[in-house]
């Protein structure tokens, strides 16, 4: 077993031990329900204070606490995508006793395995930087963002829209498949892929239903403060 399954699966039966045994069927549910009302409580208190959670003892006693719920809803061999993920960010955002960034890493991956469609999206973009920088993780990353987008991620399919662009720009043939990841994501109301689908529709065709259609997407992410779309509306205007 790897490092960092031994270190899960060790951190997992240590707290699980240590719970109360709840009889009801649903008190994993009910340790992630517990967990995520605690860390909207910690987040909503460091937005107004302006203040650290980790400097403040009752913001930090929160903390703890839902890491602990956390801890126990992934006891006795489950595997629970959104208490992982949930998990690990905790490990990577607080600087806390017992958090570590290696922690938070070994639970986002385990977190995407299990399904996570945010986990997949974030391990994707780490990959994709590691990428950039001379490591490949090109392959993979593609991989957790399809997987995400399937799950109707719209950032994940933002970024499959995007990697389709530069392959057509290098040479390939990814022209169709990136309007169709622009489009999805433009329909479940991702402003800045109905932006560029809306440019896109401008570019390929001339025809009256091509630039209504092109206007329609556009009109929708100007009005939401996109700029990109406001500009090529006024060249609309006045060609």
């Amino acid at each position: 077993m790897p490092a960092g399954d031994r270190w899960l699966a060790q951190g997992v039966r240590g707290y699980a031990a240590s719970a109360t045994t709840v009889e009801e069927p649903d008190s994993a549910e009910e340790f992630y329900a517990r967990a995520s009302e605690l860390l909207r409580q910690v987040e909503d208190a460091a937005e107004t204070t302006g203040q650290r959670a980790e400097e403040n003892d009752e913001l930090r006693g929160k903390l703890e606490e839902a890491a602990e719920c956390l801890e126990i809803s992934l006891g006795e061999g489950r595997s629970d995508p959104r208490a992982l993920f949930a998990l690990s960010q905790l490990h990577e955002k607080y600087d806390l006793p017992g958090f570590s960034a290696d922690r938070a890493l070994s639970l986002l991956y385990h977190a995407a395995k299990a399904g996570s469609a945010e986990a997949q999206y974030e391990l994707a973009s780490r990959l994709r930087l590691q990428d950039e920088e001379g490591d490949p993780g090109g392959g993979r990353s593609q991989l957790l963002l399809t997987e995400a987008a399937a799950q109707g991620h719209t950032d994940a399919m933002f970024l499959l829209g995007a990697a389709e662009l530069r392959a057509q720009a290098e040479g390939g043939h990814g022209a169709a498949s990136a309007k169709q990841w622009f489009k999805r994501a433009a329909d479940l109301g991702h402003v800045p892929a109905a932006s560029i689908y809306g440019v896109l529709l401008l570019k390929d065709s001339p025809e009256p239903a091509s630039r209504q259609e092109a206007k329609r997407y556009l009109d929708f992410a100007a009005g939401r403060g996109e700029a990109l779309a406001a500009d090529w509306l006024t060249s609309i205007k006045t060609s």
